[in-house]
Formats: structure tokens, sequence, C-alpha cells
């Protein structure tokens, strides 16, 4: 671990306490007593001879005494006494230079120690004094390439920058670095210091050149784990910070935070720095944890009135603000900049920055009339510290132009934000996300203003941006991360752009391919990020890189087990840091292969070329509206929209609105689902979702459709609905194919599985430990609703544990896994004792894989009322809840004993099911309850089983999305298999297998509850 001494806000370097001791005739015993014990670090007991050394100063005016108050100083300032280490060191420096001895290194080390200690206390205006001085004493005494002087260069540096001194601070450096022998630790060390100016004063290109130049000296004269190098690795990750690319910031504070004590001074200082990271890449709470974490301990170490204490409330406003906690972003904000008031630091660009982000808040907050006059005179201090063409000067630009726009002086706000991106394109470049930031606002003020064609090409800028930032950060973010990266800072602006081209195609009809465009690109983006990521690892020839994916996977079966277990959240929170950390490391070595999984972009002519005579393929796009109405605001409203393709699609792909989204979610939802439970007639179903669309598939003579739902579309079965005028289901009516991105039909694969083999499980015991499970039932074949089984244990999994009865037993799936048996090649057989959690980790790449059991999936009112229970196994996460029940499952319910020694609890959730190894198989069957539901992420898919399937490999899924009776099931999979040894397309056999079914059976209820997602 790397120890560093002192603190700066910026930077840290080492000293330790010079004492140059000119021994009278006569050594008094207290200051041999006070030397001995500063030597063995008994700093308390050098401060207990304070008054011993009071009665020696009065008998005595020499070195001896001068050397005394030396030691006390240090002490005080080893134990966090500040002002009291001050108050000796100034005493030191008075009789030293009553002595005469202002030419000694004894004396430069008294003003390095009061230089010091000024800035640990935040009085940046005293130690740039005592700086001053000790440049010109160190140059004098030493000379400008010695250790000492550069020692004081480095500190000074420090100290300059907080009083935005940067003319004064470069020519320092510059001139220093001038004199010392090339590639030596000092040269690296300087170099270092002088790119973390050039980046503080956003000269980004001169900052890269000085600090790779650092890297390199630093990493052959020092080492990489030393502390020279790690403090120019932490300046390369500021500038990585600044220049937008956080991943690789991230990785270098890492890097830093896991060489340095939590102690150190510097760790409290990179600390905030990753947690500005995590902010940028849309991680809230976790930035938000982590400066509680710097605040609870910087009111302890340095005290709340410190300059620094100031950084962290305002950046904890930051982060309340993003998160929509304005009050408390107000009063963290307000607080900061009292403490600024405080230390008389109003003129200084730190205190413009809390003035920028105070007045963010309340623009956010819709109280502009309140930002304008502190962001008029935050620009004022940064054009006089930093130059207007700072970015922190474009970022209060741009928070200005907004608030003007909010308070109706629009053409005002247009010109503050074309400044701002004017500045931020010069001095950030167009790949930034402030860029885009500023043409986003620019782009929707052209829109407000009916710009239109100007707002189109300012959108196409901010977009380009936007892949840019996907395609740098995916590689190396983990699947959470990549989820909040994308949700907070993508997404919304595509959202945006919906609405606005719902506007535009009324004059432009050409507008809607750019929406299909950008749809298709981005969709399901982020599980086919990490599906990549796991297939250029399992790919890979590198042994330790392989190792450590097993591992990763190890222990997030261990997490799943945890939670299972309701073991303390302690336990899993640190199972669940570490497995975190790893997945980073994996993702980051994965990064070397990031050409095989950025995405290649689609255009929609490249699927409409695929389609053939009497086929479409529809996307089905779910946004929130929005208005550009003074500066911009989501609305309390959904939209959705089918963009159609055909055969014949010439210059854009066609618009269809089904309605009133808002129903579609709510009202019409309710509808359908409670005439699917209760079997009754549905009239109005048809009309609520599919009606406008049948309309156009009429027209254009379309029977096949490749559809790729969004929001409610993954909820329902589209099959299952009734047209009332021809009593037709729309089973009857089209070939519907469901498929995650319509893009599936350009990338449909050609090459067929490996494998030959059908894995088939079922009929579990989930009671071990008798001969039959304790509530055999007493079902029977016919099906008279009431008398068959579910196989749903839909919500309140674990109060069902508590019941005295068993999980049922489906004596149908027994049937069925028999019968499939027959018709399946290659059949492999698991049942009951195993039809085990293990024997399903253990497949490998089957051709099919069907499995037939119970289902469950834990919605979010079930979930929150066993969470106000106090259940410590409630866990938010999408993944855990939803899975199959499993041999055993019955007995962990009951004990809460795993069923083997490897921990399995009979309960395979969609979490551990991301870990089979499915890379090579054509179809999963989950033949069981509501295997389709999840939590919907519009966009992304459904988080739950299906999710977790496709990313364990599986390239087509048949799966329920309700409670499915037992008898149907068995017969409607019987017939699937049955046709499938007839038909070579899998769809063709399932939706005959459904039609088939349906004349037994009419109602949807039995045979719709299952749907096929794949092409």
């Amino acid at each position: 671990m790397i120890n560093f001494f002192g603190r700066s806000n910026r930077y840290f370097w080492v000293f330790v306490a010079s004492v140059n001791v000119c021994f009278a005739q006569t050594t008094p015993k207290v200051y041999q007593e006070l030397e001995r014990n500063y030597e063995a670090q008994n700093f308390a007991a050098c401060i207990k001879l304070a008054n011993d050394v009071e009665l020696m100063a009065k008998n005595q005016h020499d070195t001896l005494v001068a050397n005394s108050f030396s030691y006390l100083g240090s002490a005080h300032n080893q134990l966090g006494d500040l002002n009291k280490a001050i108050a000796w060191f100034e005493r030191e420096k008075v009789l030293r230079a009553d002595l005469g001895l202002t030419s000694t290194d004894a004396f430069s080390s008294s003003l390095y120690n009061l230089a010091y200690v000024y800035l640990q206390a935040g009085n940046y205006r005293q130690a740039g004094l005592m700086a001053d001085q000790l440049i010109e004493n160190d140059r004098k005494i030493y000379g400008a390439a010695s250790e000492e002087f550069i020692s004081s260069v480095i500190s000074t540096t420090d100290i300059y920058i907080q009083l935005d001194k940067f003319n004064e601070t470069e020519k320092l450096l510059t001139s220093t670095i001038r004199q010392q022998e090339k590639n030596s630790i000092n040269h690296g060390l300087l170099l270092s210091k002088l790119g973390d100016l050039y980046t503080l004063t956003s000269q980004y290109s001169k900052a890269a050149k000085a600090l790779n130049t650092a890297l390199t000296i630093l990493a052959k004269a020092a080492g990489e784990s030393s502390a020279e190098y790690i403090s120019a690795s932490i300046n390369m990750g500021i500038l990585c910070m600044e220049q937008g690319k956080f991943p690789q910031a991230e990785e270098a504070f890492d890097h830093a935070l896991a060489e340095l004590t939590p102690d150190n001074v510097a760790y409290p200082a990179t600390l905030n720095n990753q947690a500005l990271v995590y902010q940028s890449l849309g991680q809230l709470e976790r930035a938000e944890k982590t400066f509680r974490e710097i605040r609870a301990t910087d009111s302890v170490v340095i005290g709340t009135t410190h300059p620094d204490f100031a950084i962290t409330l305002s950046n904890m406003g930051l982060v309340y603000s993003d998160e929509g906690k304005f009050k408390a972003a107000e009063k963290s904000l307000t607080r900061a900049l009292e403490i600024q008031k405080m230390n008389d630091e109003t003129n200084t660009a730190s205190y413009a920055r809390k003035l920028n982000n105070l007045a963010r808040v309340y623009r956010m907050a819709g109280a502009p009339d309140k930002a304008i006059p502190m962001l008029e005179q935050a620009l004022a201090i940064f054009k006089k510290t930093l130059g207007d063409k700072s970015p922190e000067y474009a970022s209060t630009l741009y928070n200005l132009g907004i608030a003007c726009w909010k308070t109706g002086k629009g053409a005002a706000g247009l010109k503050y934000l074309k400044s701002s991106a004017s500045i931020r394109a010069e001095k950030l470049g167009k790949k930034h996300p402030l860029y885009a930031q500023s043409l986003q606002k620019i782009a929707e003020y052209q829109w407000e203003q009916k710009q239109l064609k100007e707002a189109q090409q300012t959108f196409g800028a901010v977009f380009e941006n936007y892949y840019n930032q996907i395609g740098m950060s995916f590689p190396v973010l983990t699947e959470e991360e990549k989820a909040k990266f994308y949700y907070t800072n993508i997404k919304p602006s595509f959202e945006i752009f919906n609405s606005f081209a719902m506007e535009l195609r009324k004059q432009d009809p050409l507008i809607t391919g750019e929406v299909y465009n950008h749809h298709i690109n981005t969709k399901a983006s982020i599980m086919y990020a990490s599906e990549k990521v796991k297939e250029a690892i399992q790919n890979s020839k590198d042994t330790t890189l392989l190792r450590d994916f097993e591992l990763w996977q190890s222990q997030k079966e261990q997490i799943a087990k945890l939670y299972s277990q309701n073991q303390s959240p302690a336990k899993i929170d640190s199972l669940l840091q570490s497995a975190d950390l790893l997945e980073k490391a994996l993702a980051r070595r994965s990064a070397v292969f990031s050409s095989q999984f950025i995405r290649k972009k689609v255009d929609w002519r490249d699927i409409q070329k695929t389609l053939k005579e009497n086929e479409a393929a529809v996307e089905i796009i779910r946004y929130q509206a929005y208005s550009p109405a003074a500066g911009g605001k989501f609305q309390d409203d959904v939209v959705y929209a089918f963009l159609i393709l055909t055969k014949d699609t010439k210059t854009q792909p066609d618009l269809v609105l089904p309605g009133s989204g808002k129903e579609m979610e709510n009202k019409f939802l309710n509808y359908y689902r409670n005439n699917i439970t209760f079997t009754l007639e549905d009239n109005r179903s048809f009309k609520n979702y599919f009606g406008s669309l049948n309309e156009y598939l009429k027209k254009n003579k379309i029977k096949k459709i490749y559809l790729s739902p969004d929001g409610v579309y993954n909820q329902i079965s589209l099959n299952t609905i009734r047209d009332p005028e021809t009593q037709q289901f729309l089973l009857d009516a089209y070939d519907i194919r469901l498929v995650t991105n319509t893009r599936e039909v350009v990338e449909k694969r050609t090459t067929k599985s490996n494998s030959q083999s059908s894995v088939l499980i079922g009929f579990p015991k989930f009671n071990l430990q008798t001969e039959e499970s304790s509530a055999t039932g007493t079902a029977t074949r016919s099906l008279t609703r009431g008398d068959n089984l579910s196989r749903g244990l839909r919500g309140g999994l674990l109060r069902y544990m508590r019941g005295e009865d068993g999980i049922t037993v489906l004596p149908g799936t027994q049937v069925e896994i028999n019968q499939i048996s027959k018709l399946s090649p290659n059949p492999e057989v698991f049942m009951e004792d195993m039809a085990s959690e293990g024997l399903i980790k253990q497949v490998i790449s089957p051709m099919v894989l069907h499995i037939a059991t119970h289902g469950y999936f834990l919605e979010e009112e079930e979930n929150s009322q066993l969470a106000q229970e106090g259940n410590t196994g409630y866990v938010p996460s999408p993944l855990l809840k939803s899975g199959i029940i499993l041999a055993g499952a019955e007995n962990f319910l009951k004990t809460g004993t795993p069923v083997n020694d490897d921990g399995d609890d009979g309960i395979l959730t969609a979490y551990e099911a991301m870990n089979l190894k499915l890379e090579d198989t054509e179809l999963v069957v989950l033949s069981a309850c509501e295997t389709g539901l999840g939590v919907v992420k519009n966009g992304e898919g459904v988080y739950g089983l299906q999710r977790a399937f496709k990313m364990a490999g599986a390239k087509n899924l048949i799966m329920s999305l309700w409670s499915v009776d037992d008898a149907a099931t068995q017969e409607l999979m019987s017939n699937f298999y049955s046709e499938r040894s007839r038909q070579e397309d899998p769809h063709t056999a399932f939706r005959i297998a459904q039609q088939k079914l349906k004349e037994k059976y009419p109602h949807p209820f039995y045979w719709g509850a299952f749907v096929m997602v794949g092409i």
C-alpha cells in the first residue's frame, strides 16, 4: 500500500518535518525528552511538554527553543489540530528570523511546514504568502535543481492553484523542469504536475502530452506501484474525466484507491473523483453513497468549515439535483457557498463553480429567476479566473441559456446555448458528452420555434455523439452499469426525438426512417453488448481470463444462494461488491475484443430488402411524450407507434398509431387480463391493441409479421386477440413471429446447431424426503378449470414457504415429458429427483432444452409487502424475481436448508439461468407458468427468464405469460413436438400446435399463454 503525507485538493506529496539542531552548550532535559517522544511518534506525550517548553523559552532564545516549537507544531499536526500546529510553527519562524537564520535550511523547513499546514487548514492566502517566501529561500539556499527546491515547487503549485494563480504556476513548473535531469523521477513528477495544471486550464492536448511522458518516465524510474507513478495516474484519470472518457478515468482511480490506504490524505480526493465518474455514468445511487462516506470522514478529519468539505457538499448537491432531490441539493450547495464566504473565497473559480451548481438546481426545480443572477455572477468570476473560453464558462452559459429560455427570453437563451456549444466543441471536442448536451437543448429550442429542419440536423449531430459514447463506454462497463448509463444519459434524448419526429413527419414523412434506425440500433443494445463480452471471453485463449470468468460465474451462483437463504445484507453486499469488481475487471480485459461486439449499424432498408411478398416487419415503439415549450419537459402521457416495413416500402417506414398509451398500459391491460383469467369473451382488445395496425395489414395483404414488441406488448399474447367482426383470432389471421429486434431479420442465423440432442426435464420430486410430495392433489384429466392444476406460484413465494402444504405435483408434466421423448431426436430424460437445479446447470448446449414444472414471477407489490414483513431475502434485482421450481425445492422452502452439498435450493432463478451454457442451443421451452413475465424495461425487453436464457445463448424461446393449465399445456407441448417432427420451421410447428389445441379448448386461456420469441 502507498502512503502519502500532506493533502491537496488535486495532488499530494511527501514531506517529513525537518528539525535542524544547532546545539547550545547544554541541552535542557525537556528538549531531550521532547525529541525522544517525537522520534518514538508519541505525539500526545510531546504535547504534554508544552508548558515546560514555555518555561525554557523564557530563559533561552536559541535554536533549541525554535526546534522545540517545531516539534510541538509537528505533533499537533500529526494529531489533526491544525490551528495549534500553525501557532507553534509561526513562533518557530519568528524566532529563527530574530536569530538571523533566514538563510538556513531550518528556516526553509519552517516555511514549508507553515505553507503545508495553512493549505491543509484551507487558509490558502496565508499558505500562498509562505509559499512565496519558501520558493525564494530554497532557490537561494539549495538551487533550482535540488530535491528540496522540487519538493517546495510541488507544494507551492498546489497552493497557487487554489489561489487561481495559473500563469505563475506554469512559469514556476516549466522553469524548474528545464533544470532537471531528463527521465529522472523528479522530471516525471514535475511533468505530471504540469499536466495536471494544463487539465485544470483546459489545455487538454498539452496535458495529455505531459502526462503520457510523465507516466512513461515514472514507470521506468520508480515503478508502477510507486507513489510517484500512482500520483501521475490519478492526474491522468482527472484528464480522462474532463475529456468525457469516464471508463478510463474510473480505471485510473480504481487502481490508485487499491494502492492508497483509507487514512491517506490523497484517498478522499481520489474517492471524490471516482464518485464524480459514477455520477457521469448515471450511477447516481453509487455516487451519492460515496459522497456520503466522504462527507462523514471529512466532517471528522478536516471539519465542517474547511474548503474541501465545501467541495464535497457541492458535489453531493449535484448528485441530489440529478436524482430530483432539489431541497437536499439546495441545502447542500447553500452550505458549501457559506463555507467559501467564511474563508473569504468569493472571487475564486471554486466559488463560481458552486454558484453555477446551485443555479442549476434552481433552474431544474422550476425557479429560473433565482438562477439567473447567480449564473451572471459565476460568469464574471470565471471570465476573470479561467477565461471566457473555459469549459466552466461554457457550462455556466449552458445553464444561463436554459434559465433565460424558461423565463421567456428564448432568443437570449439560444445565444448562450450556441456559445456554450462553440466553446465545448473547441475545448472538449465534438465527441464529448457536454457538447451533445448543448446541442440537445439547441435542437429543442429550434423545435419550439418550428425550425424543424434545423432541429433535425442538430439532433443528428447529438446522436452521432451518443453512438460514440455507447461504443466507448459499453465494452468496459458491467451489465448493471451499461443499463444505468444508457437509461440515464442516452435514452431520454431518443425519447425526446420521437416526440419531435411525430411533429416533423407531417411535413416530412421521411423522418420515420430515422426513428426506425435509431430504434433498431439501440434496442436491446445492452443485452447484445453483454452477450458479446461473454462470447469474446469464452472464445479467448487467455486461460487467466477464462478462469476469472468462471470465478465470476461462481460468485453469481453464490449470491443467488445467499439471497434465497435470507442471509444478512452485509454478507450479500460483500459478495456483490466482489462480483462487481471482478465483472468490471473482466470487461476491461475483454475490451481488447471491442471491435467484435460494437454493434454494426443497420438501416431500415437492409431489413426491407429481405422481406418477401405478404411479409412485414413491425417495430413497436413506446415513449413518453415531450414538449419543448419553455425549456422542455416530459409530459404525463405515453405514446405507442407501429413502424412498418414491407417488400413494397420505398421512401420510409409507414407509421400507424394505436391509441392512448396510458389506457393501453392500465385500463385496457386490466380488461385483457380479466377476460383471460376468468375465461370471458373479449370484444375490445382487438381495437385497443391491434385495430389500426390490422387495417394497414389487410390493405397491404400481409400474412406474415416479424414483430418486435415494446412496453405493454411484452405483456399480452397478440395471438389470443380476436377480431369481433370476423370472430377470427390473430393466431389464424396472421403468422406473427416475435423478435427482440427486427434487425434480426437481417442477422438471421443460417448455421444449424452442432448438437442433435434434446434434454427433457420435468415432473420434479419437490420433496426429496418422501415417496410422494405432500400435496399430490386430486387432479383429474378433465378440463373443468377448477379441477385442474395451475403451474404458477405467482407472487408470495416466500409466504408460500411458510405454509404447511407442500408444492403441488403436476402429473401432466410427467405425461408431457414421456410423450415428447418419443418425438425428439436423441432424448435425454430427467424426471423426479433427477429433475434438479444442479442437473440443469451441468447441461451444455443441447439442440433443445425442455423444462416442464412450476414457474413463478414475484410482482413488485408482492415483494414490497414481503419487505415490509421483514424478509431480508427480498431484493430489487428483476432477475431474482422470476424462476422455475425443481427437485427438492419443497424441502428448502420448509426448512431453509440447501438440498445438496453444492448449496442448491431447488429454485433456478433468472439470475442463475444467465450462467447456463446454451451457446449452441436452438430452442428452449419453458413449459411452466409465467416464464415470459418479468420487469419490462422499454427499449430493452423483459428482465426475467426470457432475457436470462437469451443471455445464456438460446436462439429461440417458448414461454408463458400467465398461469397455465397443466393438462392443456401437456397436450400443447405434445402437439408441438409432433408437428416439429414434420415441420422444418419450429414457428410453424408451434402455431399449428396452438391451432389444434384451440379446436378442442376454444378459450385462449388454455392455448394462448405460450409465446415463441426468436427467428
